[in-house]
C-alpha cells in the first residue's frame, strides 16, 4: 500500500512500473523499503522524474519518519552518526564536505563481495588495517570518532542528488 500511495501522490500507478521490474505488486508491498533493489528505485525514479536516492528517502520517511534524517551540513551529519540514526540521507553540500568520510563506507554490494569472496578473511584483515591506520593517523579526534561510527553503516544508494546510509542491523 505504501508504494502504491507514493506513486499515486506522484501521478503514477503501480502498473506503470510493474512491467519494468522483476517483482509483483504483492512482493513489493510486502518488502521493507530499505530492501528495495537499486533497479526498482531507479525505475520508480524514472517514472516520477526523481533521483533514486530521493525516492528511497521519501519512501523511508513514509514508512517510518522517526528513523530517517536528512542532513545538509557536516554538523548535522556528525550529530546523526553520533546518535546512531538508522537512516541518514546526505544531500549537498554535506556530501561534498564529507566525501572522505562517506567514501570510507562500502556499499552493500562491495562489502558482500569482499566477505563472500574471501571467506570472511577480509573482515579480519580490514579490522587490523583499520586499527593500525587509526593509531598512526594524523586526523583529528572528532573525525576519527565519526569514521569509527560510520563503519556501522552501509551505503544503500548514491547518486547525483545524495547518498543514503543505513545501519547494518536495520535491514535484517
Amino acid at each position: 500500500m505504501l508504494l502504491k500511495n507514493y506513486l499515486i501522490a506522484h501521478g503514477k500507478q503501480l502498473g506503470d512500473i510493474i512491467g519494468q521490474v522483476d517483482y509483483s505488486p504483492a512482493q513489493l508491498e510486502q518488502m521493507a523499503v530499505i530492501l528495495y533493489p537499486e533497479d526498482v528505485l531507479e525505475t520508480i525514479g524514472r517514472a516520477i522524474d526523481q533521483a533514486p536516492s530521493q525516492v528511497l528517502f521519501e519512501l523511508l520517511a513514509l514508512e517510518n519518519e522517526q528513523q530517517i534524517i536528512k542532513v545538509s551540513s557536516t554538523e548535522e551529519l556528525a550529530v546523526a552518526i553520533k546518535s546512531q540514526q538508522p537512516y541518514i540521507y546526505i544531500i549537498e553540500p554535506a556530501r561534498n564536505e564529507n566525501k572522505r568520510l562517506v567514501n570510507s563506507v562500502l556499499s552493500e554490494k562491495d562489502r558482500l563481495g569482499l566477505e563472500l569472496g574471501s571467506g570472511g578473511g577480509v573482515n579480519l584483515l580490514g579490522e587490523v588495517f583499520y586499527q593500525l591506520q587509526a593509531l598512526f593517523n594524523d586526523e583529528n579526534e572528532e573525525f576519527k570518532e565519526l569514521k569509527s561510527k560510520v563503519r556501522h553503516y552501509y551505503v544503500k544508494i548514491q547518486d547525483e542528488k545524495g547518498s543514503l546510509l543505513y545501519e547494518k542491523e536495520v535491514a535484517f
